[in-house]
């Protein structure tokens, strides 16, 4: 598993910065070469959405979400992701990527959660959708509660049972997804 790594020195001073394997590959390179099943898709979708839901609980507002800033980490194995919505846990099984939110240069706190966050990942959807050329689902819906609603509905994103390691236990975990 790639892990990121905090080093604690530069030049002799204590400082801080995050280390990430290189991924190569941004969501528009991988959608030029690739063709998509409807899984696919909807595994994309899942992955974005819990991105964003994730930042809206910590008010982040991303100010710069396009394609080129998703970074898709194409895996040796498959693995499962599991993510948290509303304190209930939800595995997605299998999966042979992994989707990442890059440049948050110019991100910042959100005091008013309804009107930017959400907004932002709404407008979002509605180029990814034009991009998969598939009809309008996400960027018709008015909150993150309501597309969840949708990603159910794709029957793929299972509930996340007892006998299956612990979410804060696996090797990677950024709160609100981890990886098995």
């Amino acid at each position: 598993m790639r892990e990121a790594s905090f080093i604690s020195t530069k030049e002799g001073k204590p400082h801080l910065s995050l280390l990430f394997p290189y991924i190569p590959l941004t969501l528009r390179d991988v959608m030029s070469y690739t063709y998509f099943t409807k899984k696919d898709i909807n595994s994309i979708y899942i992955q974005i959405f819990f991105l964003g839901y994730y930042l809206s609980l910590k008010n982040i507002k991303h100010n710069d979400i396009h394609i080129d800033n998703f970074l898709v980490d194409i895996l040796e194995e498959k693995r499962d992701l599991n993510f948290i919505f509303e304190n209930r846990k939800y595995i997605l099984s299998e999966q042979d990527n992994i989707i990442y939110l890059i440049d948050f240069g110019i991100a910042e706190i959100s005091e008013n959660y309804n009107q930017d966050i959400f907004k932002e990942w709404r407008f979002f959807f509605e180029k990814l959708e034009e991009l998969f050329e598939i009809p309008p689902l996400f960027s018709t819906c008015s909150s993150f509660r309501e597309i969840f609603k949708y990603i159910l509905s794709f029957k793929i994103l299972k509930p996340y049972y007892s006998n299956m390691v612990s979410l804060y236990t696996d090797s990677y975990n950024s709160g609100i997804f981890s990886i098995k």
